[in-house]
């Protein structure tokens, strides 16, 4: 177990669909408030999974070219 407030990284991101029956986006909040640094991409017609999906060009540029956060 860890403590949700120790992840650390160079940049943290948290993808999540608004339409997320699963997890509310409370959650995806309150981790994006407690690790230090994250950004919050909060995608208002996605769901659980599709999020990723709808986002999967994004966030392979945040991954491979090492992108800004605002540029995204």
């Amino acid at each position: 177990p860890f403590r949700i407030e120790d992840i650390r990284g160079p940049k943290v991101a948290i993808w999540h669909g608004l339409q997320d029956i699963n997890v509310g986006i409370g959650m995806a909040r309150w981790m994006a408030q407690r690790i230090p640094g994250a950004a919050l991409f909060e995608d208002p017609d996605a769901a659980h999974l599709s999020a990723l999906i709808r986002n999967a060009d994004a966030i392979w540029a945040l991954l491979r070219d090492g992108q800004d956060r605002a540029a995204l």
